[in-house]
């Protein structure tokens, strides 16, 4: 008896797995004539709600036996599969939409429950556990709450219509496929007059213009009075029966047009949108209200091309020759080729008149840069320069020139140059010239140095330019230069007998020279400072003397070359180029 009790016991134990396993291999049954219901295309429609009777049969047996997971799947399943069997009465073959209706309200409460926090699913097919999110449900929910707002539509009942097309508005994902069942929804809406709807009849006409191209053919193209939505989205919007006080700016239907021409095939609609918001004072950008005339003209808007064309006359200054030059052929275009011509004669004499404009404007311009260059000439002539032999001044030491140079205007186009450089130990790079020849001059003679200065008067002769601050010159300079050669040491030898008489005499030599000398260069006077760039070249007469009355050339002769082979006068050769830093005063 005992053994008999256990036995019974472990039966019982056992039959609860047996009959969950069998119920988790119904949910997968189920789950595989659920997804081949889903892709068949082919098969006939009543062999398909056949198919989809006895899945829905497996469905509600997990849902009376299985696990509490299991069951949870199962009604998800079998709330999808009634839809889908609902849609199948659309079909052409069967056709009933009282059968449809009857269908998609019996499941609106299951579909009412499967919100978010319900989620997820689970259930095993083909040996892998797979996971139902409430993401991968969205598109589902909201196709049924726009085909029962269908059915509702067609029964006339607006309390129901307006909450289920509501719901599924309010799931619309941006970018995603827009079910066409939804725009019935929006045709319904544009035949609504009361105000409290007006952001109604703008999201349903925004909505359209925003969908694809194929998902708008479709809708157009569709049954349930869906292919007349473009003719109720002109009713409304050509004031006919536009709710009392929609849109008073037009700036609505500005924005609504400019949305209908990026679908690419709304223009023609838009051009009404467009004239609709031009008549209520919308303000187009420069050059959308080209793009517009161009609209109105391809899709034969004659009279709404003609009222635009004559605003933005109105707002055209006369001399925007472009514009309307631009304008003129839009009148033509739109059958006023009176006023077309009358427009670009307009343009014409606008050219006529701006050329004019423009010259008299050169002229002036012209003139003004004359006087400024006769200021800039007359302030510029005014200044004193006080300038620096700035590279003589950063030569090697031992040669080392101190001077400058003062430059004063003495009349619209001349100047005069006065200069003064103290030198200190140069040399005599001429040498040559001004010694004897003799076949006893030895050429290793060394340049002796000398100290002294440099001084010149001179002349400029400024360019008719002169005055834009820089400006080139020509002129001359009279110098005058001394050079006090250093003590020199030499024999003197008796003209007469030939004997030396002395031996290293002493003697302080000095060369004195006054030339003359074409010079040419550019002078820039700025602002506080100037510069001076120069080039010159001349002659020279220059007079020898040595500087001591003991031993006088008429008896004696010098061992020395600087004093023996010297001439007392003679012609010479001097160039000068550099350039002087200063002020401009």
């Amino acid at each position: 008896m005992r053994k008999n009790i256990q036995l019974l016991l472990l039966l019982l134990a056992f039959l609860p797995m047996t009959s969950f396993a069998q119920f988790a291999e119904k949910l997968e049954s189920a789950v595989t004539m659920y997804n081949k219901l889903r892709v068949d295309k082919t098969s006939p429609t009543r062999d398909i709600l056949k198919q989809t009777e006895a899945c829905e049969q497996l469905l509600r047996e997990v849902i009376g036996g299985g696990s509490p997971e299991e069951q949870a799947t199962a009604k998800y399943f079998l709330a999808v599969l009634i839809q889908v069997r609902g849609e199948k009465y659309y079909d052409a073959d069967i056709r009933d939409f009282s059968k449809v209706s009857s269908i998609l309200k019996s499941i609106a409460s299951e579909f009412d429950r499967l919100e978010p926090e319900v989620f997820p699913f689970r259930y095993k097919f083909e040996g892998k556990n797979y996971v139902v999110k409430y993401p991968d449900f969205i598109y589902t929910r909201r196709q049924f709450y726009a085909e029962l707002a269908e059915m509702y539509y067609r029964e006339s009942d607006v309390v129901n219509f307006d909450k289920y097309a509501q719901k599924a508005q309010n799931i619309f994902v941006e970018g995603d496929y827009f079910a066409p069942y939804l725009m019935d929804y929006f045709g319904f809406l544009l035949h609504k007059t009361n105000a409290e709807k007006n952001q109604d009849v703008q999201g349903a006409i925004n909505y359209y213009g925003l969908m694809s191209v194929s998902n708008r053919e479709l809708v157009n193209n569709g049954e349930s009075g869906t292919k007349f939505i473009k003719k109720n989205i002109a009713y409304v919007l050509s004031n006919k029966v536009a709710p009392v006080g929609w849109d008073p700016n037009g700036s609505e239907s500005l924005t609504i047009a400019n949305n209908l021409t990026k679908s690419g095939d709304l223009d023609s609609l838009a051009c009404i949108l467009y004239s609709q918001a031009v008549d209520k004072g919308a303000s187009l950008g420069y050059d959308q209200q080209w793009q517009v005339l161009d609209l109105y003209h391809t899709y034969a808007f004659k009279a709404a091309g003609t009222k635009l064309s004559n605003k933005i006359l109105a707002g055209l200054p006369p001399t925007n020759c472009n514009d309307l030059e631009r304008l003129a052929p839009y009148f033509g275009k739109f059958g006023d080729a009176t006023k077309s011509a009358a427009i670009q004669k307009t343009a014409e004499k606008c050219r006529e008149e701006a050329q004019k404009r423009a010259e008299e404007a050169q002229k002036r311009a012209e003139e003004a840069e004359k006087r400024r260059q006769r200021e800039l000439r007359r302030a510029s002539r005014n200044r004193v320069y006080l300038g620096a032999y700035v590279l003589r001044m950063v030569q090697r030491p031992q040669y080392i020139d101190l001077g400058g140079t003062l430059d004063i205007p003495t009349g619209r186009t001349s100047r005069l140059e006065l200069s003064y450089m103290m030198a200190r130990n140069d040399q005599d790079y001429m040498l040559m010239e001004r010694l004897k020849d003799s076949g006893e001059f030895d050429s290793d003679y060394k340049n002796p140095h000398w100290d002294g200065f440099y001084a010149h008067v001179g002349y400029k002769k400024m360019e008719r330019s002169y005055g834009s601050r820089s400006s080139a010159y020509k002129g001359f300079l009279v110098t005058y230069n001394q050079r006090n050669f250093q003590p020199a040491l030499t024999n003197v030898v008796e003209e007469s007998t030939g004997s030396v008489v002395a031996n290293d005499a002493p003697f302080e030599p000095k060369l004195t020279s006054y030339g003359f000398m074409f010079n040419m260069g550019s002078l820039w006077l700025g602002k506080g400072v100037g510069r001076d760039f120069y080039f010159g070249m001349g002659a020279t007469y220059n007079t020898f003397d040595l500087n001591n009355t003991t031993w006088p050339t008429e008896q004696y002769n010098y061992t020395n070359p600087l004093l023996g082979f010297r001439k007392e006068a003679f012609w010479g050769f001097q160039v000068r180029m550099g350039m002087t830093l200063g002020l401009s005063l």
